[in-house]
């Protein structure tokens, strides 16, 4: 009995937040009670990973559960300056690969760090989170939810975890639902309320807003073409048709300009609550609550589908653009999706972000290929949840 109490005792409890010191010093040990007694203490960092050998790519990011990367690079002695650098330009919408490219930290350093830091227990591997993710419910996510209620209403403003999840895991991408939330009154942000609410709503009265000064601004403007021009020459005083803009020393158009160049405040709503969505939607990646989803591509024949502005004459690549001469172009889209398809990368297992990096294509040279392959029946997109077999090229790297 006394050991199970001491046992007990020891466990590390979920509703408190391990200081980032506590956990880069935590260390699975056993403690002797009265010489005798063996109580095993459990590392507080002991449930944030469940595999500690996972295989890390430069297209991922790091999520932290426990503490930010902000908090966690103070702990770090001057000495390691490396390391508290790349904890300070972490970020869940930049791959490690793009933080290399913004530092002066090389990619296998950062990889070493970074694999240092998930064996440790540290952080978990994620895909990339920004505005263009679409995000799914983890297998485990509702007994998660259940644990994590209290502490995810506690750090956002009273929400509920669940309603929460329930509208970031729509199918939508966050600049989709972004963009519902703004334009769709039906849409029941009651359910969330709280905070959410009270942005979404901002969004929406500065969308009518805008629109309102849209609308106005356009009955100005045809108002103004209505007027005589010898009306307005006579109004600002010119003499034999002296330019408008040359008036007073100043243009017209002057005051417009500032006011476009002002950050409207729509922008700054929009803004705000996509800030807010991304900052729950990591919380809840980090504690493997959602994960963010993928694009595959699948190639074969699944019958060509017909464009206005390109047209299909029937023979192996002769594809035609009726409007200019694109058949050089098209020869190099087929090209590539033959290569990518020989060496298994349209196998519906490989996903778009691994293709970029294991074939060194930029994003709009693989969108050209996909969708020359849409148009002409020869690829599938597939967006669905990352399992553990896929980006495998047969072979660890």
């Amino acid at each position: 009995e006394l050991l199970q109490v001491f046992h007990a005792l020891s466990q590390t409890n979920q509703s408190s937040t391990p200081t980032s010191s506590a956990i880069l010093s935590a260390r699975d040990s056993t403690v002797f009670i009265n010489r005798h007694l063996a109580v095993p203490i459990e590392s507080v960092a002991r449930d944030l990973c469940q595999d500690v050998n996972p295989v890390l790519r430069p297209y991922h990011t790091l999520l932290f559960p426990q503490v930010t990367a902000s908090e966690l690079a103070e702990s770090f002695t001057s000495s390691n300056s490396r390391m508290k650098q790349f904890l300070s330009m972490l970020d869940p919408g930049k791959a490690l690969s793009d933080i290399a490219h913004e530092s002066s930290i090389p990619l296998p350093m950062i990889m070493e760090m970074a694999t240092y830091l998930i064996k440790n227990r540290i952080c978990i591997i994620s895909h990339v989170i920004n505005k263009r993710s679409a995000l799914a419910c983890c297998h485990d996510a509702v007994s998660r939810m259940r644990d994590l209620a209290l502490q995810f209403s506690q750090l956002f403003r009273h929400l509920s975890i669940h309603c929460v999840v329930s509208v970031l895991t729509r199918g939508w991408s966050i600049e989709e639902l972004i963009e519902r939330l703004s334009i769709d009154h039906d849409f029941e942000v009651e359910l969330v309320g709280g905070v959410f609410q009270e942005l979404v709503e901002e969004v929406r009265n500065a969308r009518e807003d805008e629109n309102r000064k849209l609308t106005q601004k356009a009955q100005d403007e045809e108002e103004k073409q209505v007027v005589p021009d010898s009306f307005v020459v006579q109004e600002l005083g010119l003499v034999n048709g002296a330019s408008l803009g040359n008036a007073g020393g100043s243009s017209p158009h002057e005051n417009l300009q500032d006011d476009e160049d002002a950050l409207s405040p729509f922008v700054v709503a929009i803004s705000a609550l996509e800030d807010f969505i991304v900052a729950m939607a990591t919380w809840l990646g980090a504690h493997r609550i959602i994960i963010p989803k993928a694009e595959y591509l699948l190639s074969g024949n699944f019958g060509f589908e017909s464009s206005a502005s390109l047209a299909y004459k029937g023979t192996a690549g002769s594809y035609e653009d009726p409007a200019s001469n694109r058949m050089n172009h098209l020869q190099v889209e087929e090209t590539l999706y033959k290569e990518l398809r020989d060496e298994g990368g349209l196998n519906g297992n490989i996903s778009v972000v691994a293709l970029r990096w294991r074939f060194g294509l930029d994003e709009t040279t693989l969108r050209r290929v996909r969708r020359w392959g849409l148009r002409a029946g020869k690829i599938r997109s597939i967006v669905r949840v990352p399992n553990l077999a896929d980006d495998e090229w047969g072979s660890t790297e």
